[in-house]
């Protein structure tokens, strides 16, 4: 809905609502009134309004539709079960109470009960109507209205489809949900602290927008409907890069932007004043309930994150992820003197934890899939990459079309020499890229580009007919343990490698990898040894296992 549209007009659409929508279900008995959540206890009076247990008992028939045609819509169905939504008959008027309508309307719809659904998303829209009429905060009084419009929408929706619909074909031909549940809101603006964006008043740079995706399949992402805001704006994205991140602090989300935003700044010198705006940022966190405070309020701060709105927004909603899209720019200093040029940034929050894996499931199978970028950048929170890292990455494969795939040096951030466990990590990983990667490089194959820091070009690992890198990378999303068995069950516990293997033996290419050594990126590390023994439990058996496939698969690479 649009901001300009006003409360009167959803007042009268209200009113208009009501008079056209259909009877209330009523039992085959006369009970004198009609099925109102505010006058639920009428129907369990006698119609001279006097109140009767016993008829409510002698009463308890089949719930039948009044309708001029007088046939059953919900077949011998108890009251009970009609009753089951769990309606309070003395609504408050409070934005919980307008969200519970709101959840309860769409259970009645999943449970094929179209009456009861118009009935509660009408009173879910007086009520939002009513309380946000009294909102001080204008971005929350916005986001009500917005919500108030989609819930009547919703009823109008349901109420010409009960009236167009022949009634042996209304519970095999409900119409869809609304999926697509969205908002706009000058978030980024307030980020700004009453000054204006430096660059443009476009709503980009001042507005951030809110997407609830109900898509439970990230490869239907763009079938659903879903637009990424840069698809929309028709801008031609170049790389890609993605964050993955779980319960870590803010500071280090900040961290990890602030080193993309001086890749920014590089590539500005080299391709232009306008390089960021082929350039896009997606932050895929695993799960609501595990974002640390700490990472919400800086995003918050940013103008990228607003709990309010997307509770507003998304109730109803059979959320499976929360995308947050804004144009940022991250400040050099605290005076807002200084600016690192714009960063287009996706926050998108699963709802539900699900993996690191699912989590490069949503990057390259929803987004990478709608905006088909050049390159894809793999990067973790708390890795910093260096100020030209991510373009030398990019750089090498733009020189030398056959690489697919290339990985810089990922360095112990301020390593402490005092620390056994963290001075032996530093050790090993300077080995590691001074001689395991800088072999391997001369000979194209690289075992593993770590998911920490590393580079795709899109074109070599996308999917082609269903096959290809990106469908066996994440093979162990798409079938169940018993059917991968032991060995690739182990083999899968590192699925990087296995995603490395198949771009180099992909059937009629001729991709390679290469390692980048002055890309540069610094990771923290585990301090005890505790944590390193779990870590590399994680990475030991996959590894072992990868390296078997690996070997026992070289014949395909000669193909």
């Amino acid at each position: 809905m649009s901001s300009g549209r006003s409360t009167e007009d959803l007042r009268a659409r209200l009113q208009s609502l009501r008079q056209s929508s259909p009877q209330r279900l009523e039992p085959v008995r006369d009970w004198g009134d009609t099925f109102q959540l505010d006058k639920l206890e009428d129907l369990q009076s006698t119609p001279g309004g006097s109140a009767s247990s016993s008829a409510e008992e002698e009463y308890a028939d089949v719930w039948r539709d009044t309708r001029p045609t007088r046939h059953s819509y919900v077949d011998d169905q108890p009251i009970e079960r009609q009753l089951s939504y769990g309606l309070n008959p003395a609504v408050e008027e409070t934005y919980e109470a307008a969200f519970r309508l709101i959840q309860l309307a769409a259970e009645a719809e999943r449970g094929g009960h179209p009456l009861q659904a118009i009935e509660l998303y009408t009173d879910a829209g007086e009520v939002l109507i009513k309380v946000g009429r009294g909102e001080p905060d204008p971005l929350l009084k916005q986001g009500i209205r917005e919500k108030a419009n989609e819930v009547m929408k919703r009823a109008e929706e349901l109420d010409e489809w009960y009236y167009s619909v022949q009634e042996s074909a209304r519970k095999a031909a409900l119409p869809p949900q609304l999926q697509i549940q969205r908002t706009q809101v000058p978030r980024v603006q307030e980020a700004w602290r009453g000054r204006s964006p430096t660059l443009s008043q476009a709503p980009e740079f001042t507005h951030m927008r809110y997407t609830a995706v109900s898509t439970k399949d990230p490869v239907k992402f763009s079938d659903d409907g879903f637009q990424l805001r840069v698809e929309e704006a028709g801008k031609k994205i170049r790389v890609f890069v993605t964050i993955t991140m779980y319960n870590e602090q803010g500071s280090e989300l900040q961290g990890t932007l602030t080193g993309i935003a001086k890749n920014l700044e590089f590539m500005a010198e080299q391709w232009g004043d306008r390089a960021w705006e082929s350039v896009a940022v997606a932050v895929v966190s695993d799960g609501r309930t595990k974002a640390s405070a700490s990472c919400l309020d800086f995003l918050t701060g940013l103008g990228a994150f607003d709990e309010e709105i997307m509770t507003v927004t998304s109730v109803g909603v059979d959320v499976q992820l929360h995308l947050f899209e804004a144009t940022v720019q991250l400040v050099r200093d605290d005076n807002f003197e200084s600016f690192y040029p714009p960063i287009q940034l996706m926050y998108a929050l699963k709802e539900k934890n699900a993996g690191k894996l699912n989590s490069h499931l949503w990057f390259f199978n929803a987004f990478s899939e709608q905006l088909l970028p050049t390159y894809t950048v793999l990067v973790d929170v708390g890795t910093i990459p260096g100020p030209s890292s991510i373009f030398k990455l990019i750089r090498s494969m733009d020189r030398n079309p056959q690489i697919g795939g290339v990985a810089g040096e990922i360095a112990v951030d301020h390593p402490n020499y005092f620390n056994p466990v963290i001075a032996a990590q530093h050790f090993e990983y300077k080995i590691s890229n001074l001689m395991d990667k800088s072999l391997e490089s001369v000979l194209g194959f690289i075992s593993v580009l770590p998911g920490a820091f590393s580079a795709y070009r899109y074109e070599a690992i996308r999917a082609e007919k269903g096959a290809g890198p990106l469908p066996e990378y994440f093979k162990s999303l798409t079938t169940s343990t018993r059917d991968l068995g032991p060995f690739k069950g182990n083999m899968y516990l590192a699925e990087d490698r296995i995603l490395c293997f198949e771009l180099l033996a992909r059937r009629g290419r001729n991709w390679t990898m290469h390692y980048v050594k002055d890309a540069i990126a610094r990771t923290d590390v585990p301090e005890t040894l505790v944590d390193l023994i779990k870590q590399r439990r994680r990475w030991l058996n996959g590894s072992f296992f990868a390296g078997l496939f690996a070997i026992s698969n070289f014949s395909r690479v000669v193909r």
